[in-house]
């Protein structure tokens, strides 16, 4: 049956022509704009990391590992 339905699918659905498709500014632009969401979360992780590794130094973490 799921064989049938793709099958239907393929004969009634024609693929777009290619002057249907165009990726256009719009999908630039979006696409830069999750870049730069993407590098400002590394660079926000980065900094979070670094006080993460600033605190455990001044001893601000209870370490039960190094202790023993």
């Amino acid at each position: 049956m799921h064989h049938a339905l793709l099958l239907l699918t393929a004969v009634t659905d024609p693929p777009p022509s290619e002057n249907d498709v165009k990726a256009g500014w719009g999908a630039l632009g979006l696409m830069l704009l999750l870049i730069a969401a993407v590098v400002f979360l590394m660079w926000s992780f980065t900094r979070q990391l670094k006080k993460v590794r600033a605190a455990k130094e001044a001893g601000v973490y209870d370490d039960a590992d190094e202790r023993s």
